[in-house]
């Protein structure tokens, strides 16, 4: 029987020469762009005179220029047009596959013959999906059901929102997928260490020479998140120092050498780093004292999920004792976690007892919300606009644990399960049970140990992520989705490309043939154009957010109105969206307010003139005009605030009850002792 297959040293072809490029600029976007104004930094150092971090952080700042609410908004900018560019890429590859691929040889160099590997869409047709296209299409199907909630959402707008927000992350993941082959994947995994070594260099430059007081985040924007974007590059470090310590390693003494110093200055780099994202650590004493101070006030979650990831290592490397073994310590990992985390609950150094019962409060949220509707959930972004509703209590008898809103869940899975109901949860779960599946089957098949190793590694990667997100929200937000959902991808690419060096496998046909390759390649572009136009308007809507606040203090109501309602409309996440209807109900109280003010000054000043004025009198009257208008739509906003979701933590309340005392003052002013509408 001949082996039939790709050559392995076949060239990278174009399309995947654009895919690594793309993927290497999304990963240095995402990491290193932020969108943050002009603002004092608490407890940040001045900047030394010619200092060149200060220049490049204003560099990477897009020189103060395109200032957002929160600064990283850029970096969901980046990810979703991303997105869009890669699923573009995908699909063509897919669909004009056999112009850009060398036809497959055996081992003697001769042509494989008519040979062939089912396609995706041949797979489905026939029913013969592999553990990976099920993996795929239950994906899939999950984010179909996510805008199906819609329907049964009770902030369709809202819901929308998140849906198309997954929707994009998991068009990056499948681009990934289909628009990398294994030496593709080879650079993908290459440019994930790199700029996760350069992250991590900067943030610990940034730290020690800016901001030595604050817990490391730069440039990231939050101590967790940051721990967490580096994990997936160590656990590569690892595996591919064992890989050079491996007593069957092929490499070279003098590559081994430098392959073992990299990897180990990686992780040596990225463990400082989260060192430096933790809470200051108690006076050493011992090591026993050194590792409970770590434990307790560093990144937890990231701890937990990199010891995890390396658990996972040894269960995708090993046979089957080695198999057991590491389950049953992951088991324990997780078991003994659970426990810390009810022993933790209590400490009170750092406020970080504090913080593990703001966790418990929302896992219990949600929870409640699942019993509402187990099967179907409450709709994509539910739990985002609920469960504050339910915190009211807790935040008067634990404020110390609930001080603001709760907008997530702390723990991704438990989120997903309350917004998509359990179906939408065996969806996602199914996915990724299969893509393990997978993954366990091809690390078996791998012959080229670096290979091997790498898929290790990036299995484990996805493993202590997803036990990472098990406390933690950074999937939610700007910075962890690019990196998870990239690993993802690389995770399917991996799995395709050795299954397409199977024996019976062959050039991979195209999608389809003919009008139908024509329709789907069509439908696919305009999907890709469709994400890359929602993930503009949301970065327009993250502009117009910030925009209307500035014009709002500039006095300029009419103009920030009309930017804070862009946002309004443009943002995506459910919380953002929330975020920024808030911010147009608070800038129609000022304007309220101060046409208010300026009408009773400019009607005071008409009466105390001689014989009165008629003109100030007809300005305060323009004025208290201006400002029923004003007072009447933040009103109708107000209610349409309470109907969406819990308006007390964002103060909606208050400006309510002053835009009716306000109103209610100019219409006795209209009808003096008479009845007022």
């Amino acid at each position: 029987m001949t082996d039939t297959r790709v050559s392995p040293s076949s060239p990278t072809r174009a399309p995947q020469v654009l895919m690594v490029l793309l993927v290497a600029a999304v990963l240095l976007g995402n990491n290193f762009l932020t969108s943050s104004g002009h603002g004092e930094i608490p407890g940040a150092r001045p900047w030394a005179e010619g200092s060149v971090l200060r220049d490049l952080t204003e560099l990477l700042n897009l020189n103060f220029q395109f200032a957002t609410p929160t600064g990283t908004e850029v970096k969901d900018l980046v990810f979703g047009v991303g997105a869009a560019v890669a699923a573009a890429l995908a699909i063509a590859f897919a669909a004009f596959r056999p112009r850009w691929e060398p036809p497959a040889t055996n081992d003697s160099g001769a042509s494989a013959g008519t040979a062939r590997q089912p396609g995706f869409w041949r797979s489905l047709a026939t029913a013969n999906l592999t553990p990976l296209r099920g993996a795929q299409v239950l994906m899939v199907i999950a984010v179909v059901w996510s805008f199906q909630s819609i329907n049964w959402s009770h902030a369709k707008l809202f819901a929308f929102g998140g849906s198309v927000v997954m929707a994009l992350a998991v068009m990056w993941a499948l681009g990934l997928a289909f628009g990398c082959d294994l030496r593709a994947a080879r650079f993908v995994t290459a440019a994930l260490m790199v700029v996760s070594a350069l992250t991590a260099a900067l943030a610990v430059w940034y730290y020690y020479e800016r901001n030595p007081v604050q817990r490391a985040k730069y440039p990231i924007g939050n101590p967790l998140f940051l721990s967490a974007v580096l994990i997936p590059a160590f656990i590569l470090s690892v595996t591919e120092i064992v890989r050079g310590l491996h007593p069957r390693s092929v490499l070279s003494a003098g590559r081994r050498a430098a392959l073992l110093l990299a990897s180990g200055l990686l992780a040596g780099l990225i463990l400082w780093v989260f060192l430096l994202a933790g809470s200051p650590l108690p006076e050493w004493r011992n090591p026993l004292t050194l590792l409970w101070g770590f434990l307790t006030l560093g990144p937890r979650a990231s701890i937990v999920g990199m010891v995890f990831g390396l658990l996972a290592v040894g269960f995708f490397a090993g046979g089957k004792r080695a198999k057991l073994a590491c389950g049953g310590v992951m088991i324990a990992l997780l078991v003994g976690a659970l426990v810390l985390l009810g022993r933790l609950s209590e400490v009170t150094e750092y406020g970080r007892g504090a913080t593990v019962r703001l966790r418990q409060y929302a896992w219990s949220y949600a929870f409640d919300l699942l019993r509402v509707r187990p099967w179907t959930g409450v709709g994509q972004g539910g739990y985002s606009l609920l469960a504050d509703e339910m915190a009211g209590e807790d935040a008067l008898t634990d404020p110390a644990a609930i001080e603001g809103r709760v907008s997530h869940a702390h723990n991704e899975w438990l989120e997903t399960w309350t917004d998509l109901g359990t179906l939408g949860f065996v969806f996602v779960m199914g996915s990724y049970v299969l893509t393990f599946v997978a993954g366990a089957d091809a690390v078996r098949h791998v012959r080229s140990p670096r290979d091997r190793w790498q898929l290790i590694g990036s299995l484990a990667a996805l493993a202590a992520l997803m036990v990472e997100e098990c406390t933690n929200v950074a999937l939610r937000l700007p910075g962890l989705p690019a990196v998870y959902f990239t690993v993802l991808g690389l995770v399917w690419a991996r799995i395709n490309a050795e299954e397409a060096r199977e024996p019976s496998a062959g050039t991979a046909p195209p999608l389809a043939k003919g009008p139908l390759r024509w329709a789907l390649t069509t439908a696919g572009f305009i999907i890709a154009l469709a994400g890359l136009s929602v993930a503009l308007l949301d970065w327009q809507g993250a502009l117009s957010q910030q925009q209307g606040l500035s014009l709002a203090r500039g006095l300029q109501f009419e103009q920030a109105v009309q930017a804070a309602e862009q946002a309004r409309w443009w943002r995506l996440d459910p919380i953002r969206r929330l975020e920024a209807s808030h911010e147009l109900l608070s800038v129609h109280t000022a304007a309220a307010t101060h046409h208010a003010t300026q009408a009773q000054d400019r009607f005071r000043r008409s009466l105390e003139e001689p014989g009165g004025s008629t003109s100030l009198a007809a300005l305060a009257e323009e004025d208290f005009k201006n400002a029923r208008t004003y007072a009447r739509r933040g009103l109708l906003l107000a209610s349409w605030l309470h109907e969406y979701g819990a308006p007390s933590a964002f103060q909606a309340g208050v400006l309510e009850a002053q835009l009716c005392g306000l109103l209610a003052g100019i219409e006795a002013r209209d009808h003096p002792g008479g009845s007022t509408e």
